[in-house]
């Protein structure tokens, strides 16, 4: 990305509208001639014309800098895309004492894998809020005795709210902030987040511990989402 910037502040110092110009309507004294006033102030008017010109060139030089280092996301709209796995075992049973060494304890256990893919479009308001319209593929295989895999595409989109400091930018879609790190001069926003695998207990409750009761039940999870963004033109 530093490559990126240096190559285009070069071009930028490069242009015509980026180079300094001449002094121009300048009159040398000639030897032993006095020196005039009007001869004087069309000189300093001279020299003021173009410290003036040259002070505008530079601002704009400056403004072209600042707006390649700007990381706001204001107003910006983004091609995202994600891609997520995803790994669980659900455990089921009747035990009264949760035991997961007991063959009995899991008698309608079963394992799933798989993955999910986003495209979206994504706009950040000025008003910090967000809207996003794209489409979803879900692909998910379960393993117990009777297998199989499932796919689903749809189309999606949703709205939240989306917060920034510096390069952290944060993404509200109503399930948890996000945290996502942004580019000199906002060209992509790129995000990483895994969820250390998580364990939910029911203990025996008087009710069928298989599909679909509360019976000495446990959930083991683990999902890893990667996804990146880069600036529509």
């Amino acid at each position: 990305m530093k490559k990126v910037i240096l190559a285009g502040l070069t071009a930028a110092v490069m242009s015509s509208t980026a180079m300094a110009s001449d002094v121009t309507g300048y009159t040398a004294p000639v030897s032993g001639q006095a020196a005039t006033a009007a001869g004087v102030d069309g000189n300093f008017q001279a020299l003021i014309s173009a410290i003036n010109d040259n002070n505008a060139r530079i601002a704009a030089l400056e403004a072209q800098v600042a707006a390649s280092q700007s990381k706001d996301v204001t107003g910006k709209t983004y091609l995202y895309r994600d891609l997520g796995l995803i790994f669980a075992a659900h455990r089921y049973g009747t035990n009264t004492a949760f035991d997961a060494t007991e063959p009995d304890a899991v008698p309608d256990g079963y394992a799933r894998a798989g993955y999910y893919m986003g495209a979206y479009t994504v706009t950040f308001n000025a008003d910090h809020t967000l809207t996003m319209t794209g489409q979803d593929t879900d692909v998910e295989m379960a393993v117990n005795a009777s297998s199989d895999i499932s796919q689903q595409k749809a189309p999606a989109s949703g709205s939240g709210t989306w917060t920034q400091s510096g390069n952290t930018l944060t993404i509200d879609l109503g399930d948890g902030p996000v945290n996502f790190e942004v580019t000199p001069g906002a060209q992509m926003i790129a995000g990483y987040t895994n969820s250390d695998p998580t364990v939910t207990f029911d203990y025996n409750d008087g009710t069928n511990g298989g599909s679909g009761g509360t019976g000495d039940r446990y959930t083991h999870e683990y999902e890893v989402n990667m996804g990146y963004g880069i600036l529509q033109q």
